[in-house]
């Protein structure tokens, strides 16, 4: 998947916390290089909310160049359903305690 200015990786993990695997978007800036660091933004809901409606990666370009914040890789943490979200974050969740 291709943004306008960087690149999104999908990433696959296992979380022992979660005991399943799961899938992340990872965002590298246009400018991207490992001889660099970066900080790292973690963004719940990521492939929904953050990627695709919100274009954080856009947003975060354009804040890059103008110096407005520093050099960061965004992590998205996407989320399988509405109900997994539920599960997953809201404190009545059956995973909530769990992260």
């Amino acid at each position: 998947m291709a943004s306008k200015n960087g690149i999104i990786h999908e990433k696959t993990l296992f979380s022992h916390e979660l005991e399943e695997e799961m899938t992340v978007l990872v965002y590298l800036p246009a400018t991207f290089s490992p001889l660099y660091k970066y900080h790292t933004v973690i963004a719940q809901d990521g492939a929904m909310n953050y990627f695709r409606l919100g274009r954080i990666g856009a947003s975060a370009e354009e804040l890059m160049s103008k110096g407005e914040i520093d050099r960061c890789i965004i992590i998205g943490v996407p989320y399988k359903n509405v109900r997994e979200r539920r599960n997953t974050y809201h404190p009545e969740g059956s995973k909530f305690a769990l992260i």
